[in-house]
């Protein structure tokens, strides 16, 4: 099954806040972001801004699709819009099983205010559930002899992060039979063998190290 684990990079939208909560052009966007913490903080009793109101900056992605085609990538370049059209032109094109710790709909209420289309499929529902509802993915890493994130200088971590949440659902679909042990080995040879030949980048030279 061809499948993409992605992790959403999100700031937020100050923009967004200011029009929201009708603050004055000149107020500083360290000052606007503190007031709608302190907003939300009394409304959802958390400082985590709703959907509507992250903006995304960048999409991490790894791919796994076809015969053996592996790749992992971010799309970082161009401004919000930009980065949704692509990652969802992806999605249109090969409609593959989707992995996310975070909630997806984040990409559809920005879709929403950006005024772009989402992917014609059900891309919504195509995002497993284990993954999604797991608080504890980072000790699952740690459990299944991932690297800790730790390892990792922070530029690198979100690549990391979300290669880590891939492999775990590939245990998932191991432990529920989904796919046999020898399918299981062959996509971990797969994963093994795109590391390899990116030994150039410091941080996948160190991921293999680590991996047990």
């Amino acid at each position: 099954m061809d499948t993409l684990s992605f992790h959403l990079h999100t700031q937020a939208d100050v923009h967004g806040l200011r029009q929201v909560f009708r603050l004055p052009e000149n107020l500083f966007d360290d000052d606007v972001i503190a007031f709608a913490q302190q907003k939300y903080r009394v409304l959802l009793e958390e400082e985590i801004f709703p959907h509507h109101l992250q903006k995304i900056t960048a999409i991490t992605y790894v791919l796994r699709y076809g015969e053996k085609d592996f790749y992992i990538r971010t799309l970082n370049n161009g401004n919000e819009e930009k980065i949704l059209t692509d990652f969802f032109y992806i999605l249109e094109t090969i409609q593959p099983h989707l992995i996310c710790r975070q909630q997806p709909k984040i990409l559809l209420y920005r879709s929403l205010i950006n005024g772009i289309s989402t992917p014609s499929f059900d891309w919504l529902n195509a995002v497993d559930d284990f993954v999604s509802s797991q608080k504890y993915l980072d000790d699952l890493s740690i459990l299944c002899g991932f690297p800790l994130l730790e390892s990792f200088d922070k530029n690198s971590q979100e690549e990391v992060q979300t290669l880590n949440d891939y492999l775990i659902y590939l245990r998932y679909a191991l432990s529920t039979n989904a796919i046999d042990a020898d399918q299981y080995h062959q996509e971990i040879a797969i994963v093994r063998h795109f590391l390899s030949q990116y030994s150039q980048y410091s941080h996948w030279q160190t991921y293999l190290r680590e991996w047990q």
